[in-house]
Parts: structure tokens; sequence; C-alpha cells
């Protein structure tokens, strides 16, 4: 615990990415509090500024760097920690390039707060003379909770399997102890997420079981579960949502809406099969939103599969598509592909 006689640094965490990123920030801003750090606004002065970064696009590659960069230029006396996927996947290029002064992998998110405290200890963590403003206790109503981590999963797009490892997933109690303890601080609704949620197995937990022990040991209000597979929405999971405490949610990447692409793509379900899952899932659940990702420009996407992907969209009345462009993830099956679609085409589409 940092003495009340010591001046206290001011720590700001900036998030990219997913919401397992945003879950794990959380847990480091919770931790970093316990043991008596402030927390600020990142856009303001600080003395530690944390960087949970991501890497499952060159477009988040490069808001990493631009923002590494940036803090470096206005906190120049600041120690700057990377962490996330692209500290795990580069690590020496961010260190030498990006003048970060620790780089810690996904695994070692967890130590941070000892890590800082150490530094303090050893006289390494300096005050930069920055005015920083405390940041307030905000009254969020929702939160994000980490159930399961790593993809064992083999889409050819996909970095995540190389930068997420260690697949793994939460002791029950710990996920029901971390749920009590956003509802004490006042959140109604918790986000259940993870790398890959559907294939949370913990022990002789599934995911079904874990839900059922959160909805009868907690009291919170709503809960929303974040991703999940075509091949994964099952009538056992779907009876879920006759407790009204289970959102009316369910967001199910379809990334291509034609059967060949879904192929290259590895992706292990058909054009046909989404389709009945969510329909399936709309018959089980009155009112069900559904949200969904689309990939435009994978490589060797013709005009006909393209437009199978809009006629699919346009026949599932999605509430909400996230549309992005194919990117090339180094070590990727799909960066080596033949076929890569130029920019002006996948941003036209």
């Amino acid at each position: 615990m940092v003495k009340e006689d010591k001046y206290i640094p001011r720590i700001a965490i900036y998030t990219l990415g997913c919401k397992l990123n945003q879950s794990e920030s959380g847990e480091i801003s919770s931790d970093l509090k316990e043991k008596g750090f402030y927390m600020v606004e990142p856009g303001g002065g600080f003395d530690v500024l944390i960087i949970n970064t991501c890497t499952v696009t060159h477009v988040a590659d490069r808001k990493a760097r631009r923002l590494i960069s940036s803090a470096r230029g206005h906190n120049p006396g600041a120690v700057i920690i990377a962490t996330g996927c692209l500290a795990e996947r580069s690590p020496e290029d961010i260190k030498t390039k990006g003048g970060v002064d620790l780089v810690l992998g996904n695994e070692e998110k967890g130590k941070i707060p000892d890590i800082i405290e150490n530094l303090i200890g050893a006289g390494n963590l300096l005050h930069t003379g920055r005015t920083a403003t405390i940041c307030p206790e905000k009254k969020h109503t929702r939160a994000l909770v980490k159930i399961q981590i790593g993809c064992s999963q083999t889409c050819t797009y996909c970095i995540v399997p190389s930068v997420r490892r260690n697949v793994h997933s939460v002791r029950p109690d710990d996920v029901i102890k971390r749920i009590k303890d956003l509802e004490a601080q006042g959140h109604k609704e918790i986000v259940l997420t993870g790398s890959n949620i559907g294939s949370y197995n913990y022990e002789h937990t599934d995911l079904v079981t874990l839900i059922e022990g959160i909805l009868e040991n907690t009291s919170v209000q709503r809960l929303r579960l974040t991703s999940l597979q075509p091949q994964e929405i099952t009538d056992e999971l779907l009876n879920l949502w006759r407790k009204p405490r289970v959102c009316s949610h369910l967001h199910i990447p379809l990334q291509s809406g034609h059967d060949s692409v879904l192929s290259r793509m590895k992706r292990r379900y058909t054009a046909d099969k989404y389709i009945a899952a969510v329909q399936k899932a709309r018959q089980a659940v009155p009112d069900l939103s559904v949200t969904t990702d689309v990939i435009v420009g994978f490589p060797g996407e013709t005009e006909d599969e393209f437009n199978g992907t809009i006629e699919l969209c346009r026949k599932m009345g999605f509430s909400r598509t996230h549309v992005f462009p194919f990117s090339q993830r180094p070590g990727t099956a799909a960066a080596l592909m033949t076929g890569q679609i130029g920019n002006d085409l996948k941003k036209e589409r």
C-alpha cells in the first residue's frame, strides 16, 4: 500500500480494442485503487500511463503507435507501460520505436499494480510535475467481466490465437465474486466477455451452468453476453432467456454470407446454418436483438460472393452490423492468400 506521506503517482489507463481488453483494464484499475493510487484521465497529465493495445487490424496497430508517440511527447518524464495484444506480438518493435519504458504481454497484465508499487519503492518513479485531474467516481451502470481467455480456433484471418495463446476459463467462484464487487459499486448490468465465451469450460462448469450460477448467487439486474458463434446457439443456452434478467440480445458474427468465403476463412458453419441459428434464437426469445460482424474484401472475394453477404444481411434484418475491411495480419494464413483485394475496392464495399 502506498504510504500517505509520499507523493502518490497519478496513473492513467488508455484501452484500445475489444471488450476483453476493456474488462482487463477495469481489473487493473480496481487493483491500483486498492493499493491507494490515484486514477486520472489519460488526456491530461500523469506519472504513469498504461496503454492496453490491440492488434486485430493494421488500424489498431497504427492507433497504438500514435498514442505511444503522442503520450511520450506530452509527458516526457512519465513512465509508459505498453501491454495487450500488440505488445504481445511485437514487444521489441514497440520498445525500440515507440519509446515506452516497459512492455508487458497479456499474461503479465495482472502484475502491473505490483510493478508500479516496486518502481516507487526503488525510487524509479518520480512526480512529473504536471497537473492532473483525478477521475471522478463515475456512476457507470454497465461493467465488463472476463470469464474466458484465448482461442484455439483456426480462422485464417485472425491473429488472436497467436497473441492469446493460453486458453483457459476463469473459476466460477471468481466470476461471481467479481460480479458481487461490481454490484456493490452500483453497477446494474454485467457483460460477460472473453476471447471466445462459447468455449467456456471450467472443470464441470460450462457456459450455461456458469450463467445459472450467476443468476442464482447474485442479484445483478441485467446480464448480457458478448459474441457467440452460430454453432454455439443451443436449446439449453436459449432456455436461459426465459429468465427476465438475461438481456434479449445476441451478437452472432457472420463475417461472410457466402459459403466459399466462409470455407476460406475456416469458419465452422455455412450460410444456411447461420440463418438457421438466428431463426432458432428469434423463435425462442421474443423481441430478440441480433447484431453481427462482417468482413469485406477477404482475399479472392468476388462480386457475387460480396452480393451474397449483402443479401443475407438484408434477409436477417440485424439490429446493428459492424462492417470492417479485411486486414492482413502477420503470421495468419489469409495474409499469404492470393487474390488480395485493393483498399479502394474494400472501402467501396
